[in-house]
């Protein structure tokens, strides 16, 4: 059940940080969605590879998790970078983030 519970917060990671992807493509950056999906891609492997044979599906599941945070984490800077506008500010707080 674990699994499925980490897996899950994966999802809705994804769910929420895929919502960067159409801002990206309607700014005409596709080549910034597709390296970092080739990164999100490359970096779920890898992590799967050294986390699977330890921690069963709980590491798979892991290893997706914190694959789809950090990229679409990247995404969501190089967009605010692209733009100016502070999305990271709305999201954790105006004191967290500075520019």
């Amino acid at each position: 059940q674990t699994p499925l519970v980490v897996l899950g917060a994966g999802y809705l990671i994804a769910l929420v940080g895929g919502l960067v992807i159409p801002l990206l493509e309607i700014r005409q950056e596709r080549k910034i969605v597709n390296l970092t999906m080739l990164a999100l891609l490359a970096f779920n492997i890898a992590l799967t590879y050294l986390l699977a044979p330890h921690y069963g599906a709980l590491g798979a599941a892991a290893a997706y998790t914190v694959a789809v945070a950090v990229v679409y984490t990247v995404q969501l800077i190089l967009l605010q970078r692209r733009t100016g506008i502070p999305y990271l500010r709305s999201i954790v707080g105006s004191n967290s983030v500075s520019r």
